[in-house]
Parts: structure tokens; C-alpha cells; sequence
């Protein structure tokens, strides 16, 4: 049974343990809502510390923090416990904060998207932070995703890692956590993911996706030309930036 303890004192959002993002932190209210919504069951031996639902490894008793599923989340938006206004990913089971988007990020991810929506017209989809279902525990929201297909393909669940042909993130000041998601590709099979680092004009072009990472990743200048997944086009790099 999940017990709310509600006399420690919560602290403020902090990174996750790699450094990289911060994590969504849940209240007592939040917490007891969870068990009784039946996201959380009755029988989970978890407490609430310092936001997050923890137990202990009976072996080792080091800190056990609970995963969520996809199923998990969304239903955590649909009851409410999680705004559907809240900038927050799943990734390997955390729901991981993203900074909000400047117009000049908004800006370059519109252009890219409608350029990309002209070159596989009529052969695939093109989705723009929309989730995508990478196993149990993860549903990261890339930036574009171009997947095969069409909308009605997806109305009632998300595309898969390998229905994808190409995943897209552009990062201003993101790269780290970019780097944790395109592990998460891999994983999904995602077969190709373009890392845009529109402060440096370059392009991380990361392929060939085995055992959970990719054993290819090169870096594009802006003079270098890019090919297009299951597509005859080859772009310059610098005309993926505004």
C-alpha cells in the first residue's frame, strides 16, 4: 500500500540522476489520487519522499524509485493528476520535464516540418510533438516524426520505433537530454534520428540501430549534404536551420 507521507518536506524539481533533466515531483494529494484512480494499486509497497514513490531493495536496500508505463501516464493526464498544459515526457519510466520552446525553436521545427511534409507526401505521415511507443516505459515526443502511413494509421494508438523513418530533434540547449532520447530510439528501432544543433549548424546524423544504441553516428557541418530516409532528396545542413 502507498503511504503519503506528508510531513516531509518536498523539495524543488532537481535533475535526475544522470544530470540530465529534471523529473516531476507528485504531492501527497497527487499521491493519494494515484491509488485511488487505480493507477497505483493498494498493494504497492511504496512512500512518498521528496516526490517520489520509493521503496527499498529488500537485498541491497538501496533506493527503488517507480517506474510509470505509457498506459500509466496517459492515464495520469486523463484523471488529471498530470495537467495536460505541463511540459513533461516518459522516459524509461520518469516523467521528465522539457523547457518550454523560444519562437526561434518553434520556428525552425514549422519550417522543417512542412519541408518534410512536401518530400514524403502521399508516402508517409509527418507527426510534430507527438508521442511515440518505445516499449513499456517510454513515450518521448520528438520534435517531427516522419512515419509510414497515414493519420488514421494512429487514431487510436501511437506509432511504434520502427514505424518511423525518421525521428528529429532540434536542440538550442537540449543536447544532453537528446542524447538520452536518442538512446530510446535505438532501443525502438528507430532506424534514423537527426539530432539538429541549431547553436552550432551542425547535424548528428545517427543510424543502424543495434542491441539498444547506435553503432553509427557522424556529424554533418552545414556545407555537408544530408540524405533523406527512403528518399531520393539530399539537403545541404544549413537549410535545416531558420
Amino acid at each position: 500500500m502507498i503511504v503519503a507521507t506528508v510531513n516531509v518536506k518536498l523539495i524543488p524539481m532537481e535533475a535526475d540522476p544522470s544530470g540530465e533533466a529534471a523529473v516531476r515531483r507528485f504531492t501527497a494529494d497527487e499521491a493519494i489520487r494515484m491509488v485511488e484512480e487505480g493507477i497505483v494499486g493498494e498493494d504497492e509497497h511504496y512512500e512518498l519522499l521528496e516526490g517520489k514513490l520509493v521503496d527499498a531493495d529488500p537485498t541491497t536496500g538501496d533506493e527503488i524509485i517507480r517506474r510509470f508505463t505509457g498506459d500509466e501516464a496517459i492515464r495520469l493526464v486523463e484523471t488529471g493528476i498530470v495537467g495536460e498544459d505541463e511540459h513533461v515526457e516518459l522516459l524509461e519510466g520518469a516523467l521528465v520535464e522539457m523547457s518550454p520552446q523560444g519562437p526561434e525553436h518553434a520556428s525552425a521545427i514549422s519550417m522543417l516540418a512542412d519541408r518534410l511534409r512536401e518530400t514524403y507526401r502521399g508516402r508517409a505521415h509527418v507527426r510534430e510533438e507527438k508521442p511515440v511507443s518505445i516499449g513499456p516505459y517510454s513515450l518521448p515526443e520528438p520534435d517531427i516524426a516522419v512515419v509510414r502511413g497515414n493519420t488514421k494509421n494512429y487514431a487510436r494508438r501511437h506509432p511504434v520505433g520502427a514505424e518511423c523513418i525518421l525521428v528529429v530533434e532540434t536542440a538550442f540547449s537540449s543536447q544532453r537530454i537528446d542524447r538520452r532520447k536518442g538512446r530510446i530510439y535505438a532501443a525502438g528501432g528507430v532506424e534514423v534520428y537527426w539530432l539538429i544543433d541549431v547553436v552550432g549548424r551542425k547535424l548528428e546524423l545517427w543510424t543502424a540501430p543495434v542491441d539498444g544504441a547506435y553503432r553509427v553516428i557522424r556529424t554533418l557541418d552545414a556545407d555537408d549534404v544530408v540524405e533523406l530516409p527512403e528518399s531520393s532528396e539530399r539537403w545541404l545542413v544549413r537549410e535545416l536551420f531558420v
